[in-house]
C-alpha cells in the first residue's frame, strides 16, 4: 500500500467483512487470509482518505494487489437557522459509499469532518423534530470543503383538542405527518390547546387521547410561510363494541379484525379470546360495518363472517354477534379460455358487500366451499384490479359457473 507521494504506507488497517483484520508492514504489504470469493477491503489510515478495493478470489492466492491512499479532505461548517444550545446534543450525519461518518456540532452550531474521500456527500443533521439534507460534490483541488447546512424555517399550527362534550383534552397526542417521512409530535396543554412548530408543506393529523376514540383530521393542514390558527379537532367517545363468536371450534382464533364507519375516525385495539368472544374498542357513534376471519389448514380459504350495527349517540358499549356457521355447498368458477385467466374471483353477498376473494393460481378453476344456501354476486376481476364482469347467483345446490371473458388478440390469435 502507498500513499499520495507513492511511498510505503506503514500501520495502515486492512479489512474485510468475512476476515481478520490486517496492517501494513515498513514497506506498505499486508497479508490477509481470505476464502473463496468476492471481497471487498477497506483500506484506513489516520490523515488520509479512506478507500475500499474489490478483489475477487479463486482457487489460488493472489499477490500484487495495490491500494493508494489519497489525501483527506476535511470538511467545515455550521448549522444555520436553529439554536444549537438550545437543542442540546446534535450531531451532522454524512453518508458515503464507504459508510456513514458522524461529527458533534459545538455550542456556536460547527462541525468538522476530516478524511474524506472525494466524490459525492450527502450531508443530514436532525434537531428534535426538524431535519435538514443537502448534497454536494466537492470541486478538484480542495483539501478543505466549507459548506453550512440551513435548517428550513419553521411556521406554528395552534388550535384545540375537545372531547364530545366539548370538554378540553389534556395530555391528547398529535402527530403531524408530510409525505415521505417528515413527522411533528406534540401534546395538548390542560385547556386543551396545542401549539408546534413545523416546517412548510401539507400534513395529515392524527390524534389520540386515552379514554376517547382516535381521529385523523378531515382535510391536510396546509403551512406555506405563515402561521395556521384554529385547528380543532373533537375526539369521540371510547364505545366497546363486543359480541360472540359464533360457528368456531374450540382453540380456533381470528386472523384478521376490521371495523369500518364514519370517515376520519380510528377505530382502536382489538382482542379475542379462546372462548369465542371479541372487544373493540374506541368506536364513536354512526354505522359500522364488523369484518372478521380466520383461516384453517384443512380449508381452501379463510371463512369470514360480517355484521353491521348502527351506534347511538350517547352509547357507551355495543354489542354484535358474528356468525361463522357455514353450510356443505360449493360454487365453482371456471374460465372458459383457459389461456385466458382471470386474477380473481370475489364473491359477494346479495348488498354488494365482499365476502370472500380467491386470487388466480395455476389452475384456470376456483372453489368457493362451504357456503350456506342464499343468494351472491359473483365478480370476476383483470390483473390490474379492474371489474371484468359481474352476476347474480342463487346458490341452492352445487353449483359451477363458467365465466365467458372478452376476447384478446391471444384469444383471436393462438399460437400455432
Amino acid at each position: 500500500m502507498i500513499g499520495p507521494d507513492g511511498a510505503p504506507i506503514v500501520g495502515a488497517l486492512i479489512t474485510d467483512d468475512f476476515s481478520p483484520s490486517t496492517s501494513t508492514l515498513a514497506d506498505g504489504s499486508f497479508l490477509l487470509l481470505v476464502n473463496k470469493g468476492v471481497h471487498e477491503l477497506l483500506a484506513e489510515k489516520d490523515g488520509l482518505a479512506p478507500t475500499k478495493t474489490h478483489i475477487t478470489v479463486e482457487d489460488r492466492s493472489i499477490d500484487g494487489v495495490a491500494i493508494r491512499l489519497s489525501d483527506g479532505l476535511t470538511l467545515t461548517g455550521r448549522v444555520l437557522g436553529i439554536d444549537p444550545a438550545a437543542v442540546g446534543k446534535m450531531s451532522v450525519f454524512i453518508s458515503l459509499s464507504l459508510g456513514p461518518r458522524e461529527a458533534p456540532v459545538d455550542s456556536e452550531g460547527r462541525f468538522e469532518i476530516p478524511n474524506l474521500p472525494p466524490g459525492k456527500w450527502s450531508l443530514q443533521a436532525r434537531a428534535g423534530d426538524r431535519f435538514v439534507q443537502d448534497e454536494l460534490t466537492p470541486p478538484a483541488g480542495l483539501t478543505e470543503v466549507v459548506h453550512d447546512l440551513q435548517f428550513p424555517p419553521v411556521s406554528e399550527i395552534q388550535g384545540r383538542v375537545t372531547g364530545p362534550g366539548g370538554e378540553p383534552i389534556e395530555g391528547a397526542n398529535l402527530l403531524f405527518g408530510e409525505y415521505p417521512f417528515t413527522n411533528f409530535q406534540t401534546h395538548t396543554l390542560a385547556d386543551g390547546s396545542f401549539a408546534v412548530g413545523v416546517t412548510d408543506g401539507t400534513y395529515t393529523l392524527s390524534v389520540s387521547a386515552e379514554g376517547y376514540s382516535s381521529r385523523d383530521a378531515e382535510r391536510p393542514i396546509v403551512v406555506a410561510g405563515a402561521p395556521v390558527e384554529g385547528v380543532e379537532i373533537q375526539l369521540g367517545p371510547n364505545i366497546v363494541l363486543s359480541g360472540r363468536l359464533l360457528g368456531l371450534e374450540p382453540g380456533e382464533t381470528l386472523e384478521f379484525f376490521q371495523a369500518k364507519g364514519p370517515p376520519s375516525y380510528r377505530p382502536g385495539d382489538w382482542t379475542a379470546d379462546q372462548e369465542g368472544h371479541y372487544r373493540q374498542t374506541g368506536l364513536w357513534p354512526g354505522d359500522w360495518t364488523i369484518t372478521a376471519r380466520f383461516a384453517s389448514d384443512f380449508e381452501s380459504f379463510p371463512r369470514q363472517a360480517m355484521g353491521r350495527i348502527h351506534i347511538p349517540p350517547g352509547a357507551a358499549e355495543a354489542t354484535l354477534d358474528l356468525d361463522f356457521h357455514v353450510g356443505d355447498l360449493t360454487l365453482t368458477v371456471r374460465s372458459a379460455h383457459p389461456r385466458r385467466p382471470f386474477d380473481t374471483a370475489t364473491l359477494l353477498y346479495a348488498d354488494g358487500s365482499e365476502f370472500i376473494k380467491i386470487p388466480f393460481g395455476q389452475d384456470e378453476v376456483l372453489g368457493f366451499q362451504r357456503l350456506q344456501a342464499g343468494t351472491y354476486r359473483l365478480r370476476i376481476d383483470d390483473q390490474r384490479g379492474n371489474k371484468l364482469q359481474e352476476q347474480p347467483i342463487g346458490l341452492k345446490a352445487d353449483q359451477e359457473v363458467v365465466i365467458e371473458l372478452p376476447p384478446t388478440n391471444l384469444d383471436e390469435n393462438p399460437p400455432r
